[in-house]
């Protein structure tokens, strides 16, 4: 019933991709990942998620090397998947990973707390994580709210805020380098009205920004220092053959002498 449930939810996602609504939210979330996605490199790139149904590294050639997308097996995505895996569980070695990007993943899963974990143990240090999120004060967080039969978009377990989002990253270790807003206007299906709006997207974010129904956040791990441990000296005596006067001295035998 449930891998049903994520394929009926799968087909009816690729129908509103094809809808002007559809087309509006990702053309504005690709041209805001692409600026939040400037000055990034490395060898190795991760998106958790293919929510737009395409990849989300619109990268220049020097920038990223190897993008991967992953998605999970009971997902009911089709297409454009390099590997079928759980995301709290990526079969990824321990910080190996340039950059993460995560697809309205966290918006997703019952528990994103160990998602967010699983992502900063793949993660290198200095690494960027990339979060697309559905801003819940907005146009569009209300109608998600008010969307209880999760026909509509966005579909959700619940929308995460970016302060909220701010503090679950600094708690892991994170700065938050860069957040950009998009989607000002409304979330309806008339596409003439959607465009004759098309002028809310300036005005709105320029003036108000943090009104935007949709955000891009850029986190960069921290390097995570190791504080060496002193090592204790160890004296032991020194022996002395029997008839020979004088204190034994004492022998360092774990360090280099004092000078």
């Amino acid at each position: 019933m449930a891998r049903q449930s994520a394929e009926h939810t799968h087909r009816a996602l690729e129908r509103w991709r094809d809808t002007p609504i559809g087309r509006y939210v990702l053309g504005a979330e690709n041209t805001v990942l692409a600026d939040g996605l400037e000055g990034l490199y490395g060898s190795f790139g991760l998106q958790l998620g293919n929510w737009a149904g395409s990849r989300l590294f619109p990268l220049k050639d020097d920038q990223l090397h190897r993008c991967y997308v992953v998605s999970s097996p009971d997902a009911g995505a089709k297409g454009l998947v390099d590997l079928w895996a759980d995301p709290h569980h990526l079969p990824i070695a321990t910080e190996s990973v340039d950059v993460v990007v995560l697809s309205h993943l966290l918006e997703q899963v019952p528990h994103p707390h160990p998602l967010l974990r699983e992502v900063d143990r793949v993660l290198i240090s200095e690494g960027r994580l990339v979060i697309l999120g559905f801003n819940p004060y907005s146009f569009w967080g209300l109608r998600a709210w008010l969307s209880r039969s999760g026909r509509t978009i966005p579909w959700a377990e619940r929308l995460i805020s970016e302060y909220r989002l701010r503090d679950w990253l600094s708690l892991l270790g994170y700065d938050v380098t860069d957040v950009r807003y998009c989607l000002y206007r409304p979330p309806i299906a008339h596409g003439g009205l959607l465009a004759r709006l098309a002028a809310l997207d300036r005005w709105l974010g320029r003036f108000v920004p943090w009104t935007g129904g949709g955000y891009v956040l850029v986190a960069r791990k921290r390097v995570r220092n190791l504080t060496p441990l002193r090592r204790r000296r160890r004296w032991v005596p020194r022996l002395v053959p029997a008839g020979r006067l004088g204190a034994a001295l004492p022998l360092n035998t774990t360090s280099e002498p004092d000078q």
